[in-house]
Formats: C-alpha cells, structure tokens, sequence
C-alpha cells in the first residue's frame, strides 16, 4: 500500500532518500496513467489504452492483462523494456493538488524502500538553506511538467469522447497457457474515426486529440508483448543449472562464446 505523505521542512529537513533501484514497488501494477508527451516512447514497447481516472477517460499503459500483475518487472526488480513510464521513474514522489485549488505539492510514499533504507540513501530532501535539494527538486520539476501535460492530454482524450470515436476494447490473450478475456478498457474506433465529417476531423486536431487517436492505435500491436515478457520472466525465475566441469574442447574451428546472463534484454 501507498502510504503519502506532504514533503515539508518540519517532518523531511534532516531526511535523506535513496534513489530507485528497483521496480517491485510496481509489481502489481496492471496499468499505469500517461501523459500524452509519452505516447511516442510507449507506442513501441507497450499498448495504449482509456481508463475513467477520477470521473474522466485518461490514457495508460497497459502492463499486463491480468489485473495486479505487472509483467513489465522481473522477479528480481528489473525493467524489462525499453522505457519506463515517467509515473514509475520519479517514484516515490507524487504530485497532488491542495484542495480544490489549482495549486499542486509534492508528497512522498512514506512507507517506500527508498526512505527506510537509510544506510544507502544518499539524496537530501532539503539543502541546508531550507530549499529542496537538487534531486528532490528534479522530481518535483519532472512531476510538474507531466501535471500540466496529463491535464492538457485528459482535455484531449475528451474530445475524442465527444467526436464518439472511442468505444469499449475487449480482447482475448494467452496466459499460461489459458486464455484470458481482458475487459475494463477502451480504445480507438478506426470506422468512426476514419467516418468523421470534416469539422469533427479538425476538432480532433485542433484538440492535439489526432496524434493521440494514431498512437493509441498503432499501440494495439504491442499486445504480443505479453506473451514474449511471461516467456521472459520464465526463463529468469527458473533455477540456472550448474555448469559440468570438463576440459575446455580447444579443437580448431569448434570453440564457443558463453553469452552473459546479464547481457539479456527485452527489445
């Protein structure tokens, strides 16, 4: 559980925070809300879909199709692609807003690794003039600016709501060796969207929603992904079987190369 907390100088001025190593805080994490600023790193590596967050239609990434799994993190920690989603990399930061105001503060998962383990921990929340230090202050600044994106992005997504070029996304995938009915999201209707009169089309794109409907779409081919990352994640949790010890064959033209573990990597 997440436990936040407001970053103050009375309760964090003399407390200091270990930078991420590990992603098994997002474990059981099956989607995970982005901004439309990351459509173009996530639309390779992962499927785009639309959830209601907070009474609105908001764009995720979908991590897994089975819900409190994440099949993005390996069993030890690990990221198992090529991006990490910006809501994941400034962990265990979050930005909330003050009320109903349109103000926003940062908070902290009091309860995360990252403060507890006090031995490693090398990141200052507060300089010694009272000002947020350098790194608790680069998390804030890359909260902020995925804030005043993801509202300009929801603002979009809606839009798309109104054109009524979204529609329920229902799909079947393979896990373990069962088949899986994935329910709960929503995607891009091709039909309706290629449909539009031309006055829908240009709100579309006045809206910024355009980009956002083609990425969403090209997205829906990451859904392999699943299969290749449980495949994957296997072949890590299995136990590595002891090497025999034998002389090394040096015969000419019939040596090999080991390939290192971790060198492995998911494209």
């Amino acid at each position: 559980m997440v436990n936040l907390v407001p970053v103050s100088r009375d309760t964090h001025a003399n407390q200091v925070w270990r930078r991420l190593q590990t992603f098994k805080f997002a474990a059981k994490d099956h989607y995970v809300p982005i901004a439309g600023l990351e459509f173009g790193r996530v639309v390779p590596t992962m499927p785009i879909a639309f959830v209601e967050v907070s009474g609105q239609l908001a764009p995720v990434a979908v991590l897994s199709p089975e819900p409190g799994k994440n099949a993005f993190v390996a069993p030890d920690g690990r990221w198992l692609a090529p991006y990490v989603p910006l809501m994941f990399l400034t962990y265990p930061f979050r930005l909330l807003r003050q009320g109903e105001t349109e103000q926003f503060s940062l908070w902290v998962d009091s309860d995360a690794d990252q403060l507890s383990d006090v031995a490693h921990a090398t990141e200052l929340f507060y300089d010694l003039e009272g000002n947020l230090a350098p790194a608790t202050k680069a998390a804030f600044e890359l909260l902020a600016k995925f804030e005043q994106n993801r509202i300009m992005t929801v603002a979009a997504v809606q839009t798309l709501v109104q054109e009524g070029v979204l529609c329920p996304w229902e799909f079947k995938l393979s896990d373990g060796g069962k088949e899986r009915i994935v329910r709960g999201l929503q995607r891009v209707d091709e039909v309706a969207l290629n449909k539009l009169s031309d006055d829908g089309f240009l709100r579309l794109r006045r809206s910024q929603a355009l980009p956002m409907a083609y990425a969403q779409l090209l997205s829906m081919g990451q859904l392999t992904v699943f299969a290749q990352l449980q495949r994957l994640r296997s072949q890590m949790a299995a136990p590595v079987p002891p090497v025999p010890q034998s002389a090394p064959d040096t015969r000419p033209g019939e040596s090999f190369t080991m390939i290192d573990p971790d060198s492995l990597r998911f494209d």
